[in-house]
């Protein structure tokens, strides 16, 4: 009876916060008068309630000829012509039209059910996708339809969907290049050529998450009129990101000038409230490391997946497969930290009488170090060999003999992070796995997965009463754990004695679970998680619980398999009254 006690003590809460929120003003969701009551299945969205949102910026910069840049204001943004467009969870078009137009209708019948309200600020398929003073901005929000009442729109927020470049050539350069000089930025295929006095921002329709601009200067010197070339790319440009591409002088002397480019990089995160109050947006500045991170390959080999070693592998004793790790570090390697661990207890405690640290560092390793020489048989490069180097080349095919030959069966990993002398640090984890009984198993798939059966989980959808929440969880290897944590913007479940975090694959405390198992709220609990390949449950009878409270309820699931393998995946519920 005591999930029933929980269960009546968090509806008495919702019931003393809706009290509380019923003494507030409150102003109804129609405008003049009650829509009529229909005896269908529908409702009303009230259009004219759409606000309209949209990040802008706003800068002021000095250039060499003493010309301004034309500060962009929230008036300039014309959001009247952005096109709107209305469609419900089925894919069927219930609006497509201007701002304008949406607004002039009031409101629509709609059938009940929830939609999905999507802005552009202008048609894409009729513009260049690199073009000057040409940004775009997109947003979208979702609504729910109740039978008889009327629903609001409410606020949309729209950002920058395309990568915005400006260029300047720093005063002391201007001067000593002719008018004719030029800056090519390119993007793929997409190219813009920016005069000496350029003003005009670019903007670049991105291809990928993460892109890559390049950058090439070229015209001559003013005094001598010799040709002059410089090019650079620019790596890891999203869209919303503002470039600020300024070319200056890096080093002169009487045998020449070198350049060099200063990129600054402002993200638009504060919302301005068109024909509003707020204050014109200020962009953020974060500034761009002047030394690349360290990066971690493996030749010819994907990192992120487990590698399965064969016989056919080796000849005799030695591997012939290549283990060929390839590490770049412009800022010079200062800690190159490895942990090998292994499902194979043989094998760990082998590694234990060899002295192996559990982790260590390459760095600090040296030849009198007791482990060095089983490193050095492994393929590690050990002490000045390793630290402060910016190109370092090894083969750990060596460890891979004692670990088939003399250990076989399970899963060894060997996890590396190289920090360089800036601080930065990248991180790869070689997985290998043995199966003597299984000579032809090839790569190990990681299908690690956490899905919401007839949604996408990566979305946030309004609540409704009769929607079923059942997940799926998958883990090849086995779950060695898995976290659900209850966030919400006005649910405390501690107030019932519900832990906010709590690990199903790890719970002790009996009341838990009775209140988690079949006896409450029908998660599975421990054995029936902990090891299990594939784990189905429902958070479904949380839903008239969450009923009560207006706001986002997020159930974040985290789960780590048997492997260290991890994977993050959130269920988002919005209730709006």
């Amino acid at each position: 009876m005591k999930i029933y006690a929980r269960i009546f003590t968090l509806l008495s809460f919702a019931a003393a916060s809706m009290l509380m929120a019923g003494c507030k003003s409150e102003v109804p969701g129609y405008k003049d008068s009650e829509p009529t009551e229909s005896s269908s299945d529908y409702g009303y969205l009230e259009t004219s309630s759409l606000v309209m949102q949209v990040i802008a910026d706003s800068d002021m910069e000095s250039y060499p000829n003493s010309s301004n840049r034309a500060a962009t204001t929230r008036a300039e943004v014309d959001t009247e012509t952005f096109l709107v467009k209305i469609a419900g969870s089925d894919g069927s078009i219930q609006f497509e039209g201007t701002f304008a137009e949406l607004k002039a209708l009031s409101q629509i019948e709609l059938p009940v059910g929830a939609y999905e309200v999507t802005v552009r600020s202008d048609d894409r398929d009729t513009t260049p996708a690199a073009a000057f003073e040409s940004p775009y901005y997109t947003g979208s929000k979702s609504v729910t339809v109740r039978k008889g009442e009327t629903s609001q729109i409410g606020q949309v927020t729209c950002t920058l969907a395309n990568i915005k470049v400006t260029v300047m050539i720093s005063a002391d350069l201007a001067e000593d290049l002719t008018a004719d000089t030029q800056t090519t930025v390119s993007l793929d295929e997409q190219s813009l050529v920016f005069a000496k006095d350029e003003t005009r921002a670019g903007y670049f329709t991105p291809t990928a998450e993460k892109n890559t601009l390049k950058v090439q200067l070229k015209g001559a010197f003013a005094d001598t009129q010799e040709p002059v070339q410089f090019s650079k790319e620019i790596a890891n440009v999203s869209a919303g990101q503002w470039r600020k591409l300024t070319l200056v002088i890096a080093h002169s002397d009487e045998g020449g000038i070198s350049f060099d480019i200063v990129v600054e990089s402002f993200v638009q995160d504060d919302e301005i409230t068109i024909n509003g109050t707020q204050g014109i947006w200020e962009p953020l500045y974060t500034e761009e490391p002047a030394i690349a991170a360290p990066s971690i390959e493996w030749t010819d080999h994907d990192l992120t997946q487990p590698f399965q070693l064969k016989a056919s592998m080796f000849d005799g004793y030695n591997c012939t497969e290549s283990f060929q790790f390839h590490i770049l570090a412009p800022g010079n390697i200062a800690s190159y930290q490895v942990e090998i661990t292994s499902t194979n207890d043989a094998y760990t405690q082998w590694l234990t009488s060899s002295q192996v640290p559990v982790p260590f560092d390459l760095c600090q390793i040296d030849a009198a170090h007791a482990a060095a020489a089983t490193l050095r048989d492994f393929g590690f490069p050990i002490g000045d060999a390793v630290k402060g180097q910016t190109d370092l080349t090894f083969d750990l095919a060596g460890a891979m003999t004692p670990i088939y030959k003399m250990y076989g069966d399970g899963t060894y990993t060997f996890r590396m992070t190289v920090t360089d002398e800036e601080q930065q640090s990248t991180e790869a984890t070689l997985t290998i796995k043995v199966d003597r009984n299984n000579e032809s198993g090839g790569t190990t798939p990681s299908a690690l997965g956490i899905e919401w059966a007839g949604y996408d989980i990566d979305q946030e959808y309004p609540l409704s009463a009769d929607m079923q929440i059942d997940i799926k969880c998958t883990a090849p290897a086995g779950i060695r754990s898995l976290k659900v944590s209850i966030i919400s913007e006005t649910l405390d479940v501690t107030e019932a004695g519900l832990p906010s975090t709590f690990d199903l694959a790890d719970i002790s405390d009996p009341d838990l679970i009775a209140t988690l198992g079949d006896e409450g709220f029908g998660f599975p609990i421990n054995d029936k998680v902990k090891n299990q390949t594939e784990v189905p449950f429902s958070i479904t009878p949380f839903v008239s619980l969450l009923m009560n409270f207006d706001g986002l309820h997020k159930f974040q699931l985290e789960m780590t398999d048997n492997e260290g393998q991890t994977i993050t995946k959130t269920v988002q519920l919005r209730v709006t009254k």
